[in-house]
Formats: structure tokens, sequence, C-alpha cells
């Protein structure tokens, strides 16, 4: 399906330049196909993960491993592997967006060529975004799963795979334990710490304990809308948790309150990070962070940095940003300890990213041109959708 499509897509285009070298009609060429054939590339990306899963398991196999070299050996994979093959579909239907937006770039505005781009534009960033969303859920139904098999429940135990369950953050915190004395019943003398793993969900909250590499003991969870966080980032939050003596070593805290946990009990947890930026996340993930610290800078969006990546960034973590060189990125927080949240440019994706592998933009005159460029592109984009959608002409 992927090849045929590809295939007439290509068709249509040589067509088209038989005609005429400029291709003055390439962008309603590319509408036509994103908006009514482009559909096999949706359900290609979403099992995407799979397929380079069964390509994995089948190189373990002599005989499959054997045909596949040989295959390989062909002149007319040019020395490629299978792999790179099977990333294509993928990467022709991410980068065609990237092209029709240069295109855009480069038409005047509110003329017929642009507002046929526009359109192209458009109908292209939905088929990718639908891509995406397919095999982020993919992933997420695979993670689910692994999960699973690496918990173990010691308090009462419950179903954790659903259609509309996924993980949001997931990582180790150091526990605080205090001492008797303080409001917060845990029942032990002097304060000492534990190292708990944490797993947040869209709805839900586990604390666990490391039992070896691969298995975690459950020992607590609450449901997300029965939480509240606090940042213990002062001296008197602090106190009102330990009136006897803050305890010392432990930086960058915060406090988790299960309101109803798995008992229907309120539970407290003082929580110590490695840094400042991962307390932020960490806050951020849980609860909508409303408050500026010493420690971070926060911009509005009309009057915010902007940054481009110099070194390419892998995204590890559900709330990171993955950059590519030339990315350039809205700055909204900045962090002391060198991360930065943002909104990439070309898809409005937000996340983190470590500045080092971005350079701010200082250049007045470059950085005004992004935000004009983006201002048209948004205000294109909004008037084609307006359009449409009182033309009655939106496709589904």
């Amino acid at each position: 399906c992927v090849r045929d499509t590809s295939e007439n897509f290509l068709c249509d285009l040589e067509t088209s330049w038989q005609k005429s070298v400029f291709l003055e009609d390439i962008c309603d060429i590319i509408y036509k196909h994103a908006a009514n054939k482009f559909e096999c590339y949706v359900r290609y990306c979403t099992n995407q993960t799979f397929q380079e899963r069964a390509t994995q398991e089948l190189q373990k196999r002599p005989e499959a491993s054997e045909a596949i070299k040989r295959l390989e050996r062909n002149p007319a994979c040019q020395g490629l592997p299978m792999i790179s093959f099977l990333l294509l579909p993928m990467q022709r239907i991410t980068r065609l967006p990237l092209l029709v937006d240069a295109i855009c770039h480069r038409l005047e505005p509110d003329t017929p060529k642009h507002k046929s781009a526009c359109k192209a534009l458009d109908a292209l960033n939905k088929v990718v975004k639908k891509c995406n969303d397919g095999a982020k859920r993919m992933q997420q139904t695979e993670q689910m799963c692994h999960l699973v098999r690496n918990l173990e429940f010691k308090v009462k135990e419950i179903p954790l795979i659903s259609a509309s369950r996924f993980l949001v953050k997931q990582g180790e915190l150091t526990r605080i334990l205090p001492d008797s004395t303080t409001r917060i019943p845990f029942g032990k003398k002097g304060s000492s710490k534990q190292q708990v793993y944490i797993y947040l969900f869209n709805d839900l909250l586990i604390i666990s304990k490391k039992k070896n590499n691969n298995t975690y003991v459950v020992t607590d969870y609450a449901k997300r809308n029965s939480l509240h966080v606090e940042n213990l980032d002062s001296v008197d939050k602090t106190k009102k948790l330990f009136p006897t003596a803050a305890p010392s070593g432990f930086k960058n805290m915060f406090m988790v309150a299960l309101l109803e946990n798995h008992e229907q009990k309120q539970v407290e947890l003082i929580l110590s990070c490695k840094s400042p930026s991962d307390r932020t996340r960490w806050i951020d993930a849980l609860s909508p962070t409303t408050k500026e610290s010493e420690s971070e800078k926060i911009y509005e969006e009309w009057d915010c940095p902007q940054v481009q990546c110099i070194k390419r960034f892998n995204a590890t973590e559900p709330d990171e940003l993955g950059l590519e060189e030339s990315d350039v990125i809205n700055v909204f927080k900045k962090m002391a300890d060198g991360w930065y949240e943002g909104e990439r440019i070309r898809d409005g994706e937000k996340g983190w990213f470590p500045a080092d592998h971005t350079e701010e933009i200082i250049n007045s005159h470059v950085r005004s041109r992004n935000l004009r460029l983006r201002y048209r592109l948004m205000l294109a984009s909004q008037e084609y959708s307006n359009a449409t959608v009182q033309g009655g002409v939106i496709r589904t």
C-alpha cells in the first residue's frame, strides 16, 4: 500500500514536471495526495516499532539473517541495510511538511500559490500528527506491557494496562523520613532517607521500591486527581514539616500529599531531587507550576528568547523535546542548571531540552524575521482552517 501510494504520488509529480519544469501545481498535487491517499502512512508509522522488533527477531535466526544479508548485497541496495529501507516511508512523510514550509516562505502572501501551499502544508501536518500520535500510542502500549512485567504489588493489586492510560514520567527520588515529633506520622525517630521509584501516569501515581535490576515492588498508589504538590523552596515551608530540625544534606525538596491512597488514607511524602531542574520537571508533571523561584526564569510567549539547535538531542523521557540541527525553539523557562523548557517552532511541540545543545539567537533581525515567519504561517493556517470549516470541506 505504501509503495503503491508513493509510486502514484511520484507519477503525478513526473507528469507535472513533463508539462513544466517549474512544477507550478506541485502544492495542489501534494494536497490531493495528503488529503485523500496518505492514510496508509499513518498505519505504517503506527506499527514502526513492531517492524523493527520483528526485523531484530528475524536476524537472530541464521537462515533469515543470511537471506537478509544476501538481499543487502544486491547492488540496488547501494550497501544500505534493510532497516534503512523500512525507515524510508516515515522519513518521507515527515520531511514533506518541511519542504512545503520552505515553499511557503518563498511565496508572496495572499497569492493563489501561497494559499495553495498553505493548504497543502495544513493537510500534511494533519497526516504527520496522526502518524506521530499513532506511533506514540503503540509505544505507550508497549511501555505499559513492559512495566507490568516488572512490577510486583506488595499492596492490593490493580489492573494497570488500559487503552487510555500512558506513562507521563518515571524516575528514582530520595524520600526523606522525618522523626516522630513532626506532624507526619511515619513512626521513626531521626530523619532518614529511602530510595523510591515513582511512576506517574496520566491518571495514577505509583510509589515503588527497587527489588533487583528489573523488578520493582509497589508500596503505595493514588489517583492523580487525589494529589497535592508543594515546592519546599523556602525555610518557612521546611520548618512546617520539620519543626525540630530540618534534615541536612538534602536539597531540591518538594512534598507530594496522597490525599487518598490505596487504603483511603492520607500520606505525605517529602522527596529530594538531584537538581533544581529535576524538581521543577517533577512538579510540572505532577501539578502545573504557578510560581517562579529564584533558580528559574519564566518568559511570556510574546517576549521569550529563541534558541537554535546546534547539536541533535534525542528525547529519552516523555517530557523532553527532541531536537534536530537548525530547529528554532521559543524558550519559556530557563533553569539554573542548564535545562530549558520551550516550544519547537516548526510543529508547536513543547518539552524540556539541555541548553548546551543550542545557541541563543542574538541578532534582533533574525529573531524578528523568525517571529514574522511564524506569524504569517499561523495566520495563513488559521485562515485556511476557518475557510474549510465555513465551507464544510473538512475531511476526516
